[in-house]
């Protein structure tokens, strides 16, 4: 395998084994399920961090089990990436009638306050399941993966795009390339492409090695995504650092490839290095302060349960090979979650009420980026919360 970016020389530096794919939550216990090779790997070259395995897209996204609407939290961070997109537009000639298109777009909640505030709006969401819910919303949605012919479609029957929006969605892309020639083509001459993507400086920093999935395949710093973007006639206009997801990269791009750089305080390539064999050996870490703390509760009669089904819990339990002996269950707000089980662990999926007639008093909360939604729920059932990463720690309200 090269560099997606510049087809350079690979070099892995964390090898997390045969994980199960993140979101195919399974249908009973003893469901067969395929594991895959996951690790992370850097270009010698350009210093781009990616995947050291890609799975075809349609045995990750055909069907899918995460709903962004299912969560406060997200909610309220993409109603405030709407107010700042609308007043970004308005600030240029105005928004009424101006064409949002939202790349993987799931069941709508970005577009929402697009639509309500005038602006005419479109979904790409590739999983049928969630793109069915989005229409049924009042969302338009097109059930397809966004690409050179999918652009064409848009602009022939849609016009061009004034705001294009990938949150999340780049990372799980194989051929960039072609994905920003599509974007490229799609977007309007003064338009702007919003991109979020996680932070990998931040990510090696707290050891957020359960960010590490199959879905996702590519790990950028700002320096790396300007890079990619000028390599398809866009550039990086302004950059922020947002809280979302343990720490995420918000772009704003432009069409045009000006000679100046938009690159926030990171590391060089020499201390990029160092990180990464760090992040390793802290995961390696991790991993055993995990599975001694289950291991304690569990012989000093504390049952231990979790909160919240996320892809991450997928990575973090089997590379930390915990299962149904250690944890008891998992509850997750999310209908489309409950009912199913986390693959590779046996450890089944209830809805929340479970809680209030179990005996349970530790619970880890694998949606840690969710900790002010959860953690009060928590509480006010007596429970004890933890959360494994960074480094496993007791949090309160």
């Amino acid at each position: 395998m090269k560099c997606r970016n510049c087809g350079g020389g690979l070099e892995t530096f964390l090898d997390l084994g045969r994980i199960p794919l993140a979101n195919h939550l399974l249908s009973a216990p003893d469901e067969r399920y395929k594991r895959y090779p996951l690790g992370l790997a850097y270009c010698r070259s350009c210093f781009l961090v990616q995947n050291t395995h890609v799975v075809p897209p349609k045995e990750m996204f055909n069907h899918y089990v995460y709903a962004t609407g299912s969560s406060e939290v997200h909610r309220k961070h993409f109603g405030e990436l709407a107010d700042l997109v609308m007043n970004l537009v308005e600030a240029d000639r105005g928004y009424a009638e101006r064409f949002v298109v939202d790349i993987g777009s799931n069941d709508g909640t970005l577009l929402a306050p697009f639509k309500e505030g005038g602006m005419r709006v479109l979904g790409i969401e590739p999983a049928s399941n969630i793109a069915r819910m989005a229409t049924e919303a009042g969302i338009e949605t097109l059930n397809t993966y966004f690409n050179k012919r999918a652009a064409l479609h848009i602009l022939e029957n849609y016009g061009s795009a004034d705001v294009v929006l990938a949150t999340n969605v780049i990372t799980h892309v194989a051929d960039l390339h072609a994905f920003l020639d599509a974007v490229h083509a799609l977007l309007a001459p003064d338009g702007v492409f919003v991109v979020e993507v996680y932070d990998l400086v931040q990510m090696l920093k707290d050891t957020l090695f359960d960010l590490v999935y199959h879905e996702h395949l590519t790990y950028f710093t700002v320096r790396t995504l300007d890079e990619m973007m000028r390599r398809h006639g866009m550039h990086v206009e302004r950059v922020e650092s947002v809280s979302t997801q343990g720490g995420s990269i918000r772009a704003f791009i432009r069409l045009g490839t000006p000679e100046s750089h938009v690159i926030l305080h990171e590391p060089e390539t020499v201390e990029l290095v160092q990180m990464f064999r760090r992040f390793a050996e802290n995961v390696e870490q991790a991993r055993k302060v995990l599975r001694r703390f289950v291991h304690k509760m569990r012989r000093d009669g504390h049952p231990v349960v979790g909160y919240s089904a996320p892809a991450k819990a997928t990575t973090l339990l089997n590379y930390c090979d915990l299962d149904v002996r250690d944890i008891a269950y998992v509850v997750d707000d999310s209908p489309l979650k409950q009912g199913k089980w986390i693959p590779g662990t046996k450890i089944p999926i209830h809805d929340p009420g479970i809680l209030d007639v179990d005996v349970a008093e530790v619970a880890i909360v694998f949606a840690w980026n969710l900790v002010p939604e959860i953690v009060p729920k928590l509480q006010a059932r007596g429970m004890k919360a933890f959360v494994p990463l960074p480094v496993l720690t007791e949090v309160t309200a």
